[in-house]
């Protein structure tokens, strides 16, 4: 299908998104059976992202329903999407491609691995894409460049260590889309715009960590993960004010707006897996240890006036105003989670898998106004999350199952 954004690429497979290309720059926001997901998963780990996030470098999504937190951590209930990037390949190899679309959209894309060494135990990744696109909608365009490189050591026959990094630099002008009243989405041109065209969501991201694989024989293992990220956007734009509207004359109120500073996230974790039999029952047992910390440093301003504009009759007044910070916001929240599961085959043919975590979230937040007092929050959540599952296969082709889990998602 030609898919180069996440949001197509979950279209068959009954995740909703909303946002992503040109919607104010909150990032793309998905939902699994109803219930919001926070943000997926990247190699098991969370990605934060206010951009539209893309698939150049990515082998497979995988989708899992329902709430599993024992294994992905905090998260939503509704379910867990994780993306699977592309891994260095032990032979040579490249690939190209180049894509004209409606709309003045033009992509590429390179990818190219293969070994570094004979023995081919050093073995590399390279993707990078390219993005230019318009719309269908008057004024908005943007572009977007992405690179991930990725190495690959075999250490010793036991041991492999994987390291990667990405950058990506994305702009693209900002649109709210259409007004709506209590009547629905008001009668207008698809293609009618009504924010200004110096409007525009601007984001750098880093992204650097590896993984750590080492097996201390057939049957125990372990693994390290770490990954830091950093991004930095910026929104600026005025926003139409839909509750001043006067539907008479058509003429819309607008505000300006304006938020940027950095985000960091970072995340470690550890684990244990092993096989071993109590008598003739095997188990195949997870124990792991994970630690995340998520930092944030905005400036907002907002809420002062700017030029209305008519919906029916647009006359833009392509007028940057000045950014002058009111209010600002720091974050410091820092989770911890420990994790055991255990699946026994009791009988060929009946399996039980059972799995605790407990988890436990502290935050610290301040906010100021402008010329007043800082205001410090902070609050401490902590929850244990069970899981129980039960496989019966009466006939090879037949499995017959039910399960019980549950999720944490700290309140904020």
């Amino acid at each position: 299908r030609n898919v180069r954004e996440l949001r197509d690429a979950l279209e068959t497979a009954g995740v909703t998104s909303f946002g992503g290309r040109g919607t104010s720059g909150n990032g793309e926001f998905f939902q699994i059976r109803g219930f919001g997901l926070n943000t997926p998963l990247r190699d098991g780990i969370p990605y934060d992202s206010l951009g539209v996030l893309t698939t150049s470098d990515i082998e497979t999504v995988e989708i899992l329903k329902g709430p599993a937190s024992v294994l992905s951590g905090p998260g939503s209930v509704g379910g867990t999407v994780n993306l699977v990037t592309k891994k260095p390949l032990f032979e040579p190899f490249a690939s190209t491609s180049f894509t004209v679309g409606s709309f003045d959209t033009y992509g590429w894309s390179i990818d190219v691995s293969g070994p570094l060494n004979d023995s081919k135990t050093v073995r590399y990744r390279l993707n990078a894409s390219y993005d230019d696109y318009g719309s269908f909608r008057d004024f908005v365009d943007g572009d977007r460049f992405s690179i991930t490189p990725t190495v690959t050591w075999d250490i010793s026959p036991n041991t492999s260590l994987n390291i990667y990094g990405q950058f990506v630099n994305e702009r693209e002008t900002i649109d709210d889309g259409l007004p709506e009243t209590s009547d629905g989405v008001i009668d207008l041109p698809r293609d009618r715009f009504l924010n200004e065209d110096f409007g525009e969501f601007e984001q750098e991201l880093f992204n650097i960590g590896y993984t750590l694989n080492h097996k201390f024989n057939e049957d125990w293992s372990v693994r390290h993960a770490l990954r830091y990220s950093q991004y930095d956007p910026l929104r600026y734009y005025p926003y139409f004010n839909v509750f001043d509207f006067d539907e008479a004359t058509g003429d819309i109120g607008r505000v300006e707006y304006a938020t940027a500073g950095p985000h960091g996230r970072f995340l470690t974790n550890a684990d244990v897996i092993g096989k071993f039999k109590t008598g003739s029952i095997e188990h195949k047992l997870l124990f792991g240890v994970e630690y995340r910390r998520n930092t944030q440093d905005r400036s907002f301003q907002g809420f002062n006036s700017y030029p209305s504009i008519n919906i029916f009759n647009p006359v833009y007044t392509r007028r940057p105003f000045e950014i002058v910070p009111e209010r600002f916001l720091n974050d410091k929240v820092s989770q911890i989670g420990v994790y055991l599961q255990d699946q026994i085959d009791l009988l060929p043919n009946l399996k039980v898998l059972a799995g605790l975590r407990y988890d436990s979230a502290d935050q610290f937040r301040t906010t100021q106004n402008l010329g007043e007092e800082k205001v410090e929050f902070e609050q401490t959540d902590s929850k244990w999350s069970p899981r129980f599952g039960i496989v019966y296969q009466p006939i090879q082709p037949l499995s017959l199952y039910a399960s019980y889990t549950s999720s944490f998602n700290p309140s904020f």
